[in-house]
């Protein structure tokens, strides 16, 4: 191997674990299990014995008091820039805090070992034995875990009794990460970055969350965290969503090893922990996370180790055995088992014994499996709430809040991705050509007139003559009133053709028109028009629904064959 990696670990005596020992694999080990199972425990106990920071450089006696001591500027300049060249983007070290893994009590087990960590060691080109053990002083109450290497000596056994981690970068990313930035204090920081950092992390993020991002980055230092994200126009930092912010985590630590890995000469690999990777991500973004780390394992040197509960990253992770690149060995997917009150680990598990396992604990927590809908944006799915009121509906479906295009969702079908192909129902705008999802069972469109997409066919249908929703609706709520909304001219500019072209405001520099799409300026004029809909008899969808009913009931027969063909591929009631 070109880099260290850990080749066994054997974890004892520690809480819900009496022994358990893995052979992890050199690039991915996913572990799975039902709740309680200690895949938590595991993660922390690998993380623990690792670290990387100033004293490597500077020695065991390195403190920031010790640098104030130093008189002479330039000595103390070269330190911090040598500090700086072995610390994570955001400053902090490659190393995680017993504090990240565990908070111990009186009642946990002391003076034994827990952990048995076997690791090829690069810089030697030996297996190298790490133990963790649990201290057991009189005047402690509370156990330490320290760190015992067996080093590679002559003499059999031989042992080195200094407490010590081993000098090799690691980063834990525990649950940590996902508590709302909105609820803790915050503040922005100035990223440290390259223009072709910046272009890199951008690339990642577009690509983990299917999205376009504008180039507008901005870092967030919170009491248990640091993240990046790129904001979009008029939104803040606390403004993003937990999986913008779940990415920005991760994408900061694969940025702070990809540099460390060109600033540290000595640099043979690192160790990347993430807990319950799937949290607040969406499956296709699960998968393209997935994706994207193991294409930054090959590139750093990182062996990583993750946990999750999410049958698509499962299904995904053992699918990439057997691909361009990967080798026997190189991923290994692991289910930790609850057995007699004692945690077993399932190597070579297959796809059915997983989801025996995972299917039951979701039984348990839900009364009935729902099928999750996609959309192309919230406007359609706002018309989709209009008019699929009925309950044998809505009590059986999970809208999801993930906004694609059609081809995206297209192309990720054509990539054979479970949770696109067979596993939800994405439901299109009207103004798509059927022809693009001929055979694709689980797509459907949205009714429309005249092939135009939600807010352009409610545009139009209210400023038609004949339309006598003004007479049902409130009073308060009239014609004049409608196009008094403030980006009436807009979407009047794009009707008539006009918007786009030299005269049109898209031109005019400072309109809050200058340089949009069409589609976006259809979304603000949405957005403000909404406020207006709250009320029943104010929804023109609904209106909408009563005089077209020939095509909302040739949509719902639409919907109910596929529900019913996303129930039979997985096992579910179908539905009436």
């Amino acid at each position: 191997m070109k880099h260290s990696y850990i080749k066994k670990v054997k974890v004892e005596n520690f809480r819900a674990v009496k022994e358990i020992e893995f052979e992890p694999g050199r690039k991915l080990t996913l572990i799975t299990g039902k709740n309680g199972t200690a895949k938590s425990t595991v993660l922390g106990m690998i993380a623990h014995p690792f670290s990387f920071n100033p004293k490597i450089l500077l020695g065991e006696n390195y403190t920031k008091t010790s640098m104030a001591l130093i008189e002479d500027e330039n000595t103390v300049a070269d330190m911090e820039k040598e500090i700086e060249n072995i610390s994570r983007v955001q400053g902090q070290f490659f190393e995680s805090l017993v504090s990240n893994h565990f908070k111990l009590s009186e009642i946990d087990v002391k003076g034994s070992r827990h952990a048995e960590i076997v690791l090829f060691d690069k810089p030697v080109n030996k297996d190298l034995i790490i133990e963790v053990e649990s201290n057991d002083y009189e005047d402690r109450k509370v156990p330490r875990l320290v760190t015992r290497k067996k080093l590679p000596a002559p003499g059999p056994g031989e042992k080195d009794t200094r407490s010590s981690n081993k000098i090799l970068p690691v980063i834990y990313l525990s649950l940590k990460r996902v508590f709302p930035i909105v609820e803790a204090k915050h503040q922005e920081i100035k990223l440290k970055i390259t223009s072709d950092e910046e272009q890199y992390l951008k690339r990642l993020y577009d690509q983990i969350l299917l999205n376009q991002y504008p180039d507008n980055l901005s870092g967030i230092d919170v009491r248990n965290k640091t993240s990046l994200s790129f904001l979009k126009e008029d939104m803040s930092i606390h403004m993003i969503s937990s999986g913008e912010d779940n990415v920005g985590q991760i994408l900061e630590a694969l940025l702070s090893f990809k540099r460390l890995k060109k600033t540290y000469k000595n640099y043979s690999g690192g160790i990347l922990l993430i807990d319950e990777l799937d949290a607040t991500l969406y499956p296709g973004a699960q998968i393209q996370l997935l994706n994207v780390l193991m294409e930054e394992a090959r590139a750093s040197n990182l062996q990583l180790f993750m946990t999750s509960h999410s049958m698509f990253l499962i299904e995904h992770a053992l699918s990439l055995n057997g691909e361009d690149g990967i080798y026997p060995g190189d991923i290994e997917v692991l289910m930790l088992k609850k057995q007699n009150e004692s945690v077993n680990v399932i190597k070579n598990v297959d796809r059915n014994t997983l989801w025996q396992d995972l299917h039951e604990e979701m039984i348990s927590e839900t009364k009935e499996e729902k099928i999750r809908v996609y959309f192309e944006d919230k406007e359609a799915e706002f018309f989709f709430n209009s008019i699929v009121r009925e309950k044998p509906f809505t009590s059986r479906i999970n809208k999801v809040d993930v906004s694609l295009g059609c081809d995206k969702y297209i192309e990720l079908n054509k990539k054979k991705i479970p949770e696109f192909m067979y596993m939800s129902c994405i439901v299109l705008d009207g103004d798509q050509e059927e022809e693009k999802i001929n055979g694709l069972k689980n797509f459907i469109m949205l009714p429309s007139s005249e092939y135009d997409p939600p807010e352009k066919m409610i545009y139009k249908y209210l400023l038609d003559s004949a339309c006598n929703f003004w007479n049902d609706c409130e009073a308060s709520y009239t014609r004049e009133i409608l196009l008094s909304n403030k980006y009436n001219r807009g979407v009047r500019e794009i009707l008539d053709g006009v918007f786009l072209t030299d005269d049109g405001l898209s031109q005019v520099s400072g309109s809050p028109y200058y340089k949009r799409k069409e589609r976006e300026v259809w979304k603000l004029w949405f957005k403000e028009e909404q406020k207006r809909w709250k009320k029943v008899k104010n929804n023109p969808f609904r209106h909408w629904a009563r005089v077209n009913s020939d095509k909302v009931d040739t949509f719902k027969l639409d919907l109910i064959k596929s529900l019913n063909f996303i129930a039979l591929k997985n096992g579910m009631p179908p539905f009436g």
